[in-house]
């Protein structure tokens, strides 16, 4: 029977300069793409905590101008005037996140239309500034009391 020769050809040796691994050009390329995406990064995350402080702020003064608007609503309706209520100081809690900051609280008489029982319009607005120095759009709340409602 004749002898089938089997021949494996042999794995190719490689030559003494060539590893497994990456090239300095490419390490260097790797680098310089995530340096370019990283300066492209940067500046977006700064701007989104940035808006996210505001936000956040924001949403404390609204906090606290409605409970103030809530606190005047709940007094007897004798002692709720105009000049009462323009009189109602900043929160100590405003006043320490918020240096530079415009309060305005107004009482507004609505006459009883037939019908209609009489009401009063309660107006709070608080602007401040920002760390450029530019006034803030204002933030503003209504409550409405009416007459013969239980407190």
């Amino acid at each position: 029977m004749p002898s089938v020769a089997h021949s494996r050809a042999a794995p190719a040796r490689r030559s003494r300069g060539s590893r497994r691994g990456f090239t300095l050009v490419e390490l260097a390329t790797s680098v310089l793409l995530l340096g370019s995406v990283m300066l492209m990064a940067i500046p977006l995350i700064q701007f989104v905590l940035a808006e996210r402080v505001q936000t956040d702020l924001q949403q404390f003064v609204l906090w606290e101008l409605e409970n103030s608007l809530e606190v005047l609503a709940a007094q007897p309706a004798e002692k709720l005037t105009a000049e009462s209520v323009a009189a109602t100081p900043v929160p100590e809690a405003i006043k320490a996140r918020l240096p530079e900051v415009q309060w305005k609280l107004q009482l507004t008489e609505i006459a009883a239309a037939e019908g209609a029982p009489a009401a009063r319009r309660l107006n709070g607005e608080v602007r401040w500034k920002d760390r450029r120095g530019q006034w803030l759009a204002p933030v503003r709340l209504t409550t409405w009391i009416h007459a013969g409602e239980a407190r």
